[in-house]
């Protein structure tokens, strides 16, 4: 579960509804993520507004000579379809987030408590670490086999970054940190201060790492919690 916003095209099967809740809760249209990744720092002067077309001349046409237009209505998504879901999605992270305010006692708090655990402990590592696994005791292990207990927590794949509010607002301050290092990096580039074009490309690679990584490790970890649920 990555945390920046991508789409899925319209006519995405079925089958592929986990991967749409997992990616477009925050995303309406392909132009976002492109416009949030070219926001300028606050403290230049904004740049003019960018953004995406496509050339709709170019577009090719494939008859579907197996089934009806008809037929497929049945077993593709709709745009009245994901807007459906994506409503449901902004209810189910708004109730989980008010069900943390309203009550400790409550049995899904410990799925919440051990998701932000998990997230910061990615957070607080200082070095390049490939496999998340390395920092799991037994302690960790263990409430990694438990986060996924119920059916109302596996309901939760591809949302744990949303129902922790905590968790939300790092990642909202990690993306605006790494627009502007990249700014400020290109800002070096363009001053001729990198030797070459390799030195440069090394130096936004490591320097976004420092704040890519974290997400990074995250991930791997509930991939390994829904394994062993």
């Amino acid at each position: 579960a990555s945390p920046f916003p991508l789409t899925i095209p319209i006519n995405q099967q079925k089958s592929n509804i986990a991967i749409m809740i997992m990616i477009t809760n925050e995303s309406t249209h392909s132009t976002f993520a492109v416009e949030q990744a070219l926001k300028q720092p606050l403290h230049v002067a904004a740049a003019p507004r960018r953004s995406v077309c496509f050339d709709e001349d170019s577009n090719e046409y494939f008859d579907n000579t197996l089934r009806a237009a008809e037929d497929c209505k049945d077993t593709w998504y709709n745009k009245e379809d994901y807007q459906q879901f994506r409503s449901d999605i902004r209810e189910r992270i708004q109730a989980a987030l008010q069900e943390q305010a309203e009550s400790e006692s409550n049995p899904n708090q410990v799925f919440y408590k051990t998701i932000r655990k998990m997230y910061f402990c990615t957070r607080n590592i200082g070095y390049v670490l490939e496999d998340a696994s390395q920092l799991l005791n037994a302690k960790k292990l263990q409430q990694l086999r438990q986060m996924y207990a119920n059916e109302a927590q596996m309901d939760m794949i591809g949302m744990e970054y949303h129902v922790v509010a905590a968790i939300k607002q790092d990642v909202r301050q990690q993306r605006e940190a790494i627009q502007d290092v990249v700014y400020d990096i290109q800002q070096e580039n363009r001053q001729g201060l990198f030797g070459s074009a390799t030195e440069f490309q090394q130096e936004l690679q490591e320097s976004c790492l420092n704040y890519t990584q974290a997400c990074g490790l995250f991930s791997q970890l509930l991939a390994l919690a829904q394994q062993e649920a």
